[in-house]
């Protein structure tokens, strides 16, 4: 997981959610990875002078990075809750 590492078997037995949860932060990491090599203008000022072929796409890779860190940051967030789950002793509740 982002920072934290995968989650140890413990981890698993008490929330076995977090397994799926650590393989999307890794493609989510390899997707902004991707596409941020894939579109180096994402990063600069003048990305419309460089290349006017792809500013829609290259918007469209904005949006989606934007989508993308929003996504990992809501794992993170639901990763937080289970882990004080675990080491309160507490269970969430279905709807959780």
């Amino acid at each position: 997981m982002i920072g934290c590492g995968y989650p140890t078997p413990s981890d698993l037995l008490c929330a076995p959610e977090l397994a799926i949860l650590a393989l999307l932060e890794t493609a989510i990491e390899i997707t902004e990875s991707t596409l941020t090599s894939a579109h180096p203008d994402l990063y600069s000022p003048d990305d419309d002078i460089i290349d006017p072929l792809f500013a829609g796409s290259s918007q469209t890779v904005r949006t989606l990075l934007t989508l993308l860190h929003a996504l990992a940051e809501q794992i993170r967030v639901y990763r937080l809750l289970a882990q004080q789950t675990q080491t309160s002793g507490n269970h969430p509740p279905e709807d959780f």
